[in-house]
């Protein structure tokens, strides 16, 4: 008698599994989006890598640079003839023209011209960098004095805070790789520890020692205005190839002759 109400028991327990499961299969369980909760995780971490960066903590390290592919059909004739600088600066006109206190960064196009400069200097750092994919340019205030409240390469902190910081972005909006060439352009020596600071944080990212370079200005007084002199200039040029093959990429700073020209394929790559 037991054994029959043990087995009327288990028949009974299957046959509510079995009712159960056809219940779960026929009315699934509601599907919720999550999309929410992944998005603020997201934004939580996206903040957490722009307080790292702020903080000297995390860096977007460079990518390795890729052989560029590239053919050497002549310059587009128009462009190679604008080899003057003063021509080229008084050419430059509104947000390419960086102004004194800020940093401005722009992505690269192969087929399209392009020039970039900042307001004449000769009291102020300018951090140039240069890759075929874009070009980063800060304009920093150095002098102090008077009404001046600016940046000096002798006060690290002030450095950090107010050069490395702003550079910072720049440095992570474009997709920079280890070809990638800067130029410090200053009134300091290459000791000031300003200057190291500036190195180093470069280095950082992954630059190479051997591409950032310094570079002492000759403009070291006045108001900021030399008409028809190469002083307290400095261009960034990108000439585009015909074909579309690749463009051409100078660095002038007080002088007709550029102080850096590479040659890029039509992805940006370096040749």
């Amino acid at each position: 008698m037991h054994n029959r109400s043990f087995l009327k028991l288990c028949f009974t327990l299957l046959l509510g599994v079995i009712l159960l499961a056809t219940r779960v299969r026929t009315n699934p369980v509601e599907r919720r989006d999550v999309s929410g909760v992944t998005g603020a995780l997201e934004a939580r971490d996206n903040l957490g890598s722009a307080v790292g960066l702020l903080e000297g903590r995390a860096h977007k390290k460079f990518r390795p640079a890729k052989k560029g592919k590239c053919k050497r059909p002549r310059s587009v004739e128009h462009l190679t003839k604008r080899t003057d600088i003063v021509q080229l600066y008084g050419g430059i006109k509104g947000a390419n023209k960086v102004p004194v206190g800020t940093t401005g960064w722009w992505n690269l196009d192969p087929k399209k011209y392009a020039a970039y400069s900042t307001a004449e200097f000769y009291g102020c750092t300018v951090v140039i960098t240069v890759d075929g994919k874009g070009v980063i340019i800060g304009h920093y205030g150095e002098e102090t004095g008077g009404s001046h409240s600016c940046v000096t390469m002798d006060n690290e902190a002030a450095v950090k805070s107010q050069i490395l910081g702003n550079l910072d972005r720049g440095l992570d909006f474009i997709d920079l790789d280890d070809q990638t060439a800067a130029y410090i352009i200053n009134s300091a020596s290459p000791d000031s520890v300003g200057y190291k600071a500036i190195v180093a944080h470069l280095e950082k990212y992954g630059m190479k020692d051997s591409n950032i370079h310094n570079y002492r200005y000759q403009a070291t007084s006045g108001v900021g205005e030399f008409p028809g002199h190469p002083k307290g200039k400095a261009v960034v040029e990108w000439s585009p190839k015909e074909g579309g093959v690749g463009a051409t990429l100078k660095v002038y700073i007080e002088d007709n002759k550029p102080r850096y020209t590479r040659n890029f394929d039509a992805q940006g790559n370096p040749c």
